[in-house]
């Protein structure tokens, strides 16, 4: 009993520990796309032009220090603390049904989670689809991993034990929708490069 508990707790702590690392992702790739740029070779200062036309440095400097271009908190969390939300909230409310939608041997309480799990998959892939490069798979690849681990999380929560068979088919929908949804990344980043390229 003791080693089926630490195994809901872990599967607990991996699907925060992706929402975290989802987090912290996101605050690095807004601080480094809020870094103020350097002068171009265009926008030097005519030492000629009337004192009107000349820039204030000291509001400079403010800008530089608190660049307003950074999007909030809030907007950064939301995904990831949503996802985990998301998919302990599938898990605890599949195993809380089981036992009234069991119908000649069809598991509707499962078809019903793995439906909302996998609507939250194409959400994901539409969320992180403007993000460039391979930072969108990464980001991706987390939320997937910590909705799916979420779930494993609680449905085990509420099962009171680790069920082998539903932590196995969990992971195999899991790494589905990983590849799914990297390969939809990758033909829309290949579409978008295609389409600016015309």
């Amino acid at each position: 009993m003791n080693t089926q508990f630490f195994l809901t707790i872990l599967s607990g702590i991996l699907a925060v520990s992706a929402a975290v690392a989802t987090i912290l992702l996101k605050r690095l790739l807004n601080r480094r796309d809020a870094t103020p740029a350097g002068p171009s070779a265009d926008s030097k200062i005519n030492p000629y032009a009337p004192p009107s036309t000349l820039e204030n440095p000291a509001n400079t400097d403010t800008d530089a220090a608190f660049p307003t271009s950074s999007p909030p908190l809030r907007s950064v969390l939301l995904t990831p603390v949503a996802t985990v939300v998301m998919g302990t909230g599938a898990g605890i409310v599949s195993r809380l049904l089981r036992p009234y939608a069991n119908v000649d041997g069809a598991h509707y309480d499962a078809l019903g989670a793995l439906l909302i799990l996998l609507v939250g998959c194409l959400i994901l892939i539409s969320l992180n689809r403007g993000t460039p490069g391979p930072l969108g798979h990464w980001l991706y690849q987390l939320e997937n991993f910590a909705m799916w681990s979420g779930f494993a999380c609680g449905w085990s929560l509420i099962n009171g034990a680790f069920w082998a068979d539903m932590i196995a088919v969990s992971l195999a929908w899991c790494l589905g929708c990983a590849v799914f949804g990297s390969l939809v990344l990758l033909a829309l980043q290949w579409l978008r490069r295609r389409r600016h390229s015309t």
